[in-house]
């Protein structure tokens, strides 16, 4: 009897430790990034739910400003990032005063990615486009 209670309660710790928090249900969401009515290549779209422990996920767009990722369901927010070279200030110089002739600039409105008022329910596979003004 003793060894029938211990392989029991054996068994039931193991079924209660492999019972731990699932993976949230994610589905595929894709569209178009535009600016200004310009597909927008390169820029980065970020999903993020407010879920604790549930990573944000991010999709790089094409050529043609597309994306595809698997999103998280429910409320996410969404930052799209994206910059372009442009001429630096006559003078700019880096570190041992090496001349830089180009810098990076965002061409995307903080509204739309650092202090994003972008919100997306996700409740199935999606399309979702995305034609930022500036």
């Amino acid at each position: 009897m003793r060894l029938s209670a211990s392989a029991f309660l054996f068994t039931m710790v193991f079924a209660i430790v492999g019972c731990g928090p699932s993976e949230p249900v994610k589905h595929e969401v894709h569209g178009r990034v535009k600016l200004s009515g310009q597909d927008v290549p390169g820029a980065q779209v970020q999903f993020a739910t407010d879920k604790a422990g549930v990573d944000a996920v991010t999709a790089i767009c094409g050529e043609d400003g597309t994306y595809k990722l698997m999103v998280p369901a429910g409320e996410n927010t969404v930052r799209i990032l994206a910059q372009k070279l442009v001429p630096a200030k006559k003078g700019l110089t880096g570190p041992y005063g090496v001349q830089i002739d180009k810098v990076t600039e965002d061409i995307i409105p903080p509204k739309y990615n650092v202090k994003s008022e972008l919100r997306v329910t996700v409740q199935g596979p999606m399309e979702k486009n995305f034609d930022l003004l500036p």
